[in-house]
């Protein structure tokens, strides 16, 4: 789970524990999305602020030159 996600074994099972103590069966069940959702908007936030470019997980480097503005 932690490849797809991005995420370290150790920050999943924090966010397990710290979703299950905080709101029980349901706390449990949104701690890992939440975390997810979060660290994704961090990194881009991040990236934008420093201005380096995204790039859709789709794209392909050989097939089409990105454009760039």
């Amino acid at each position: 789970m932690g490849t797809a996600l991005s995420l370290h074994g150790v920050v999943i099972i924090a966010a397990l524990a710290i979703g299950a103590h905080e709101g029980g069966v349901a706390g449990a069940l949104l701690a890992v999305p939440l975390t997810a959702v979060l660290w994704a908007s961090f990194k881009t936030f991040r990236d934008m602020r420093d201005g380096v470019p995204g790039k859709l997980p789709a794209e392909d480097d050989e097939a089409a030159p990105a454009v760039h503005a």
